[in-house]
């Protein structure tokens, strides 16, 4: 024990001190090696005595728990935010994509694992994946991918008030090749964005008298029909059957004389066809009939509604009144409007004071006189102007005005049951401003301009501005 003692110490005096060192701070260095020398002295004490585990007894450490290791990043953390939340679940994840699992195959695809966290997490019913959609399968990660709740660009209608875009990372975290899953690994956002709707779709209207087909997204105009030979524009534009390749555009050619031809042209060209004396056409949305009125446009004769079988040319007529008699203060029947079954027809009858909506079943009401119709139930003092059907809400669309010549409140559109006449949906509230209106014959797109000749379309986001300069426009479905 002496022994070891004594060679310890010595092993201590072998340090040699520099003579240029002060003596403070020898003196403290000093202090410092016999303090240690003493420490060592212990520590082979301990040794001698009671082997290793006297040492961990001499400077206190515990024989029966291990030493506390230093905090630090546990090797078990797993970075991916969704769709899982483990390794564990990561792995069978990707097992399950080896294996064709129709659960797990679209996690190869970075696109629609964005869109599946936006519908998902954030709520979002229709998100639109932007950038970083399309990243390589050699491409390993991490890839940021932008989604909104709606298209960015304005092309397709945005329905939510409050657009918003977040940024998404996606990594590879299991397997750096194509057979590897993606996993949301970092979020930013939702944020709010502001989008501009870009102006798209086809109408025909009439321009300085032409009668033309625009379409919007291409910027392109052709002239169907130039005015008639007096000069006079075409009216009463109708564009059917829905859904047709090249549907055909129905209008009057009207003369000073007050006569009034219903006449056809095709979308793609060709010359006008006389179809008969008569305005107002209408086409039903099954594309199956034509309904017009044999009457002289703006002229006190008699008129009637004729329904025209197009297959088969066959004709069914109503007259106004059972003896052809006229309603005190009559003006005409002012627009026709099928409805979304193709069997009734809703017509209006104006007054002086105004205009009252009735209904027509073109089956069961054969030989009824049209003042004799089913009349729709419209507010006190309001007037109502058929302009088509709502797809939306199964009603009908109507002009309201309110109320008489001294408006008490500005005019709006809405789509109203047929039978009862109560509101169903409201479609733009107020419209001040609108000159005319019409309805798609699918019942998804309204179309009006207004006073100014701007044209608008409508179908259900937010009105767009398309054109101007335009009257008597008409959506091509």
């Amino acid at each position: 024990m002496d022994d070891l003692e004594r060679l310890l110490r010595a092993k201590a005096e072998e340090v040699l001190v520099p003579s240029e060192i002060p003596r403070s701070l020898l003196r403290r260095a000093r202090r410092r090696r016999w303090k240690n020398a003493g420490l060592a002295g212990l520590l082979a004490t301990a040794l001698a005595v009671g082997g290793f585990a006297g040492v961990r007894a001499a400077t206190g450490a515990s024989s029966d728990k291990p030493a506390r290791p230093t905090p630090g990043p546990s090797s078990a953390a797993w970075p991916g935010l969704w769709p899982q939340a483990t390794r564990e679940e990561a792995l069978r994840a990707q097992a399950g994509a080896d294996a064709g699992d129709a659960k797990f195959v679209p996690q190869l695809f970075p696109g629609k694992v964005a869109s599946a966290y936006a519908q998902t997490v954030l709520g979002w019913p229709d998100p639109f994946v932007g950038d970083g959609a399309g990243a390589a399968d050699t491409q390993s990660g991490p890839v940021p991918i932008t989604i909104y709740t709606c298209d960015p660009n304005g092309s397709t209608p945005c329905r939510d008030p409050h657009p918003s875009r977040a940024v998404v990372t996606l990594d590879r975290l299991l397997r750096h090749d194509p057979t590897g899953v993606w996993f949301v690994t970092a979020v930013r956002g939702p944020v709010p964005i502001v989008i501009e709707p870009k102006p798209s779709g086809s109408f025909v209207g009439v321009k300085h008298g032409d009668l033309v087909l625009v379409d919007v997204s291409g910027g392109e105009t052709t002239v169907l029909v130039h005015p008639g030979s007096y000069g006079v524009p075409p009216r009463d534009v109708f564009v059917g059957p829905p859904g047709a390749k090249f549907p055909d555009v129905y209008y009057s050619a009207v003369e000073p004389n007050c006569t009034a031809t219903l006449m056809r042209v095709s979308l793609i060209g060709g010359q006008p066809q006389t179809i008969a004396p008569g305005v107002d056409p209408a086409v039903s949305p099954d594309g199956r009939f034509l309904a017009y009125m044999t009457a002289d446009y703006g002229c006190d004769s008699h008129q009637e509604l004729v329904v025209r079988d197009l297959a088969t040319g066959s004709e069914t007529r109503w007259k106004l009144g059972s003896l052809g008699s006229r309603p005190p203060g009559y003006t005409g029947v002012c627009r026709l409007s099928w409805l979304g079954d193709s069997r009734r027809l809703a017509y209006s009858l104006c007054y002086e004071e105004g205009q009252n909506v009735f209904e027509l079943d073109t089956v069961r009401d054969r030989g009824m006189a049209l003042v004799n119709g089913t009349r729709l139930v419209q507010p006190d003092r309001t007037t109502w102007i058929p302009a088509g059907n709502d797809e939306q809400s199964g009603g009908l669309v109507v002009w309201e005005f309110c109320c008489g010549q001294h408006e008490e409140q500005p005019p709006r559109i809405v789509a109203v049951d047929p039978a009862t006449g109560h509101l169903l949906r409201t479609l733009m509230d107020p419209a001040p401003d609108v000159a005319f209106i019409r309805m798609d014959l699918l019942g998804r797109i309204l179309m009006y301009e207004t006073m100014d000749g701007q044209v608008f379309r409508f179908d259900g986001a937010q009105p767009v501005k398309i054109a101007e300069g335009y009257q008597e426009v008409v959506p091509i479905t």
